[in-house]
């Protein structure tokens, strides 16, 4: 009888691909992934290295297709990005459905709208940096030039918030970590402005998180979701506290729940 229980109670495996934000550092999803029940195996996807003035979100997308299906294997596919990574887990999951894979789960943390509303942001911030607006080529050297010659907190100052407040406390002591951090959020940022979805995906279900103290529309990516359950969530909090508790839990559950 007890084995006839287990059967009954047993769950569907789960792999989860996790996508992180510009800074491309996937522990900062550890929090989250530590909260999903046994049957989930995370996975994270690490963002490949190369000339950046050349990529465009749809080659990081169809890198991230390449890996998944290096180790993809019969399990149900759950995606989960938050920020820029969730603009990458939309693209990743079309890819995907081009090839016939089936996306049992799109999560989608946070994620800046897919209309170019940053173009302003960006733009603001290039000029900071002193790059041609036609050429836009983006490179830590100037960056770390000008935090240096302003020091961090005025170049905080003098970045439209919503690139300076995506750079970590943690990242703010430090010259070197600092410029780099901003040299990878502005990298992806390019990407980011000069996208725009092509297709509507179709996972079964899609579950979408809003941080409260964000200004990122949720209208604008619901056309681009085909799918039996749409769920939406506003969290208290910032864009970063989304992936710490007791927001992480929340999300967690939410996961568990629609699985």
């Amino acid at each position: 009888m007890k084995n006839f229980h287990m059967a009954l109670t047993a769950r569907q495996p789960v792999d989860c691909f996790f996508f992180p934000d510009s800074s491309g550092t996937i522990e900062a999803l550890g929090g989250l992934s530590d909260c999903l029940p046994d049957h989930v195996q995370a996975f994270g996807i690490v963002r490949r290295t190369g000339p950046d003035n050349s990529w465009s979100l749809r080659d990081l997308a169809d890198y991230s297709r390449e890996c998944l299906s290096k180790v993809h294997q019969e399990n149900a596919i759950c995606m989960i990005g938050w920020s820029f990574g969730a603009s990458l887990a939309f693209e990743t999951t079309r890819l995907l459905e081009e090839c016939n894979y089936s996306v049992k789960m799109l999560v989608m943390i946070d994620p800046e709208p897919p209309t170019k509303p940053l173009r302003e942001d960006y733009f603001s911030a290039i000029k900071l940096f002193g790059w041609e607006m036609d050429k836009q080529n983006v490179n830590h050297d100037d960056i770390y030039a000008t935090v240096i010659t302003n020091g961090i907190n005025e170049t905080r100052r003098l970045l439209p918030p919503s690139i300076a407040n995506a750079v970590s406390i943690n990242q703010n002591k430090n010259i070197d970590i600092f410029s780099r951090s901003l040299y990878n959020i502005i990298k992806h940022l390019k990407l980011l402005v000069n996208y725009q979805p092509e297709k509507v995906v179709h996972p079964e279900c899609v579950i979408y998180i809003k941080a409260k103290h964000t200004n990122h529309n949720f209208n604008e990516w619901q056309t681009w979701f085909k799918s039996k359950k749409l769920f939406f969530k506003e969290l208290d909090g910032d864009h970063r506290s989304l992936i710490i508790n007791p927001n992480v839990q929340i999300i967690s559950n939410m996961i568990e729940e629609a699985i």
